[in-house]
């Protein structure tokens, strides 16, 4: 078929034109929805085992795409901005994600609006960048695979530079926030009354994204916790710091009979500090993970969500006679299956993360209850010295005492917030639904 030139004409996608495609091993298309083939203006018989790059805009750089096959030949999801051109030469973005679809070899590709702008924006500056940086290797006698190969590599070189450790910690930023600002200017999954089979089925889509929308308002009040927590720990590991120097000072200088008391639980202090700085450092090994976990599990959630609403959408289809019939039932199958497949990898996730939680609970409480008792004689001691001689190394110890007591009751308060998302999501209820 012959390579379509953009005619410089862009057409911004609905924010309910929810759209898929299933392609095989070697990218030929295999199904699609009526919205792909209406945004793409090929046929659907037209698309049928046609390579998915008969949409490929040649503003897009190689270096994308071999990020992408490489993340499905490991068996994980691919999210990211893409720019698409239809059969007529009008470009349109797209928001896309593409998984492997379980017990085959092809793979799902879901696209949404993108609506998140700033996100867009940053994306398609590095595309413009990395794709003039291929062509000059073109140019220059490079083949198009190893252009690729070294585009991908300057795309992670990029997204590090603004910010992002790798493209997977920015996907599992974009996506989550790109299905949230979807759902917020949709109005909401397709409702229809109706009886039957494709009725029950869209009621059930409408159950298993309500229960995915109640466990990411939970993950997203995790993630806030374990940044607090963080936060709580720094202040903590600052302030033992600050009072162990302060008693090398006391010990440098030599105790007055007043602050003699107080050395003596000083140099207690140090030795409990000694025992507390490995479950400090614990500490902060778990709740990175944790924080970490929970970004990969809203990020599989938000996967989730996505394929929930294209069922939703297709079943709509479906009902409303407005697409295709080719196929309709292998194609619900397919996008069922991906569904369970999805649900399964969360149900794996967050029993690793609820062991994750509360091993941190328990870090958190040994923690606290090492420091107590020291911590108590100490300020009493304080307060005895103060008492008699209210000098300034004197009021600097209690202060710091005060500081490792606020962030200690901190991490302590924040374990009920922990304790609420120990617990895992009723996948098995989900799944059911399906």
């Amino acid at each position: 078929m012959e390579r379509v030139a953009p005619n410089g004409q862009f057409k911004d996608v609905g924010v309910d034109q929810l759209f898929f495609s299933t392609t095989d091993a070697q990218g030929r298309i295999q199904e699609t929805n009526n919205t792909f083939v209406e945004l793409s203006r090929y046929t659907e018989e037209e698309l049928r085992n046609a390579a998915h790059n008969i949409i490929r805009h040649p503003f897009m750089p190689g270096g994308v795409f071999k990020i992408m096959w490489d993340k499905l030949q490991r068996g994980e999801t691919f999210a990211g901005y893409v720019r698409n051109l239809a059969r007529t030469g009008e470009t349109y973005d797209v928001f896309a994600t593409v998984t492997p679809i379980p017990g085959t070899h092809d793979y799902l590709s879901v696209r949404q609006r993108p609506c998140h702008d700033d996100h867009r924006a940053l994306a398609m500056t590095i595309y413009a960048e990395v794709g003039d940086y291929e062509a000059q290797l073109r140019k220059d006698g490079m083949s198009a695979r190893e252009a690729a190969e070294a585009g991908a590599r300057l795309i992670s070189d990029k997204l590090r530079g603004s910010g992002f450790d790798n493209f997977d910690s920015y996907a599992h930023a974009m996506l989550p926030w790109e299905v949230f600002c979807r759902e917020n200017m949709s109005t909401g999954l397709p409702q229809r009354v109706v009886a039957g089979e494709l009725g029950a089925e869209l009621t059930q889509a409408h159950d298993v994204h309500d229960h995915l929308d109640e466990w990411m308002l939970r993950l997203d009040e995790l993630l806030t916790t374990a940044q607090q927590l963080g936060e709580a720990r720094e202040e903590l590991v600052d302030s033992l710091g600050q009072t162990s120097s302060l008693g090398d000072t006391v010990d440098a200088r030599g105790a007055s009979e007043t602050l003699q008391v107080v050395q003596f639980q000083l140099n207690v202090w140090k030795g409990m500090q000694k025992i507390v700085d490995s479950y400090v450092v614990e500490l902060a090994e778990l709740i990175t993970t944790l924080a970490n976990d929970t970004l990969r599990e809203r990020f599989q959630i938000s996967v989730s969500r996505l394929h929930t609403a294209m069922l939703a959408t297709f079943l709509a289809e479906l009902i409303d006679g407005t697409s295709a019939t080719a196929n309709t039932e292998h194609k619900v199958a397919l996008l069922k299956a991906t569904m369970r497949d999805s649900l399964e990898a969360i149900d794996r996730g967050s029993f690793h993360r609820a062991q994750l939680v509360r091993s941190t609970i328990s870090c958190i409480r040994t923690v606290t209850s090492l420091m107590e008792s020291p911590r108590s004689l100490l300020t009493e001691a304080i307060r005895e010295a103060q008492s008699l001689n209210n000098d300034e190394l004197s009021a600097a110890i209690a202060s710091e005492l005060e500081r490792s007591e606020r962030a200690a009751n901190n991490m302590h308060q924040l374990v009920a917030t922990l304790e609420r998302t120990a617990t895992a999501p009723d996948i098995a209820t989900m799944l059911a639904e399906l």
